[in-house]
């Protein structure tokens, strides 16, 4: 019983510890001005507007759809200030127009000058994205952030496959290669929004066959299990 209340002190202390450094972070990406932002986020809401929700990389593949709508919120709240600074980094400040989506209303204030606009909060989640959208807005557009995002997905894909062989573990090439192939890859660089999940999902796998001799036998076994690799993958 006093292991378990241990324990338990343990998790809540890792979880205060995340939240104190989430709004830190938060916070700092604050210290990026909107009008840095301002001619990247235009561009990148035309860009938006052009595709349209629904839109797809190759129209007969459903696989392929792209989330045009959360990529455009994720925009919005990236680049929506208010002079309440506190709402923005623990609230998600968005703006909004009429019944339009976040998409589209984003398009309507920034690219098309519409001042008829209210601000709203989106704090269903906290918006980590902010911590690199914002400072990547300063210098890119919504097309280029998704060619660096293609670029450092398939290094990571390559990388792991690269030490899978390095390390003699040629007999997961296959079953990597399907798993990849049926999440759309395409799909997953053309879309911010499906992007966070992959990526942890790679780092996970990296970290587990490059540290695997530093991980306790059935500490290994576990986290192996958490990424659906066997446990003869060490």
């Amino acid at each position: 019983m006093k292991n378990i209340g241990k324990l338990l002190i343990k998790e809540a202390a890792i979880v205060m510890v995340c939240a104190v450094l989430g709004v830190m972070a938060l916070t700092a990406t604050y210290f990026v001005r909107q009008r840095d932002m301002y001619d990247n986020v235009k561009e990148s809401a035309i860009i938006l507007h052009n595709k349209g929700l629904g839109a797809y990389i190759w129209e007969t593949i459903r696989a392929t759809e792209l989330d045009i709508y959360t990529d455009g919120l994720m925009l919005n709240v990236a680049y929506t200030e208010t002079k309440d600074g506190l709402r923005d980094i623990l609230l998600g400040t968005r703006v909004k127009v009429g019944d339009i989506n976040p998409m589209e209303s984003l398009y309507q204030v920034v690219a098309l000058g519409n001042s008829d606009y209210w601000v709203k909060n989106y704090a269903r989640y906290w918006h980590g994205h902010q911590i690199l959208l914002r400072p990547l807005l300063c210098f890119f557009t919504y097309a280029d952030i998704l060619q660096i995002n293609m670029v450092l997905q398939l290094a990571l894909v390559f990388t792991f496959v690269y030490i899978l062989v390095r390390d003699g573990h040629k007999a997961f090439l296959i079953p990597f290669w399907a798993m990849y192939i049926f999440l759309a890859p395409v799909s997953l660089f053309s879309s911010l929004q499906f992007s966070p999940c992959f990526y942890i999902m790679m780092l996970t796998m990296l970290a587990l066959v490059l540290w695997r001799e530093h991980l306790g036998g059935g500490k290994a076994k576990r986290l192996v299990c958490i990424v659906s690799l066997p446990d003869s993958v060490f």
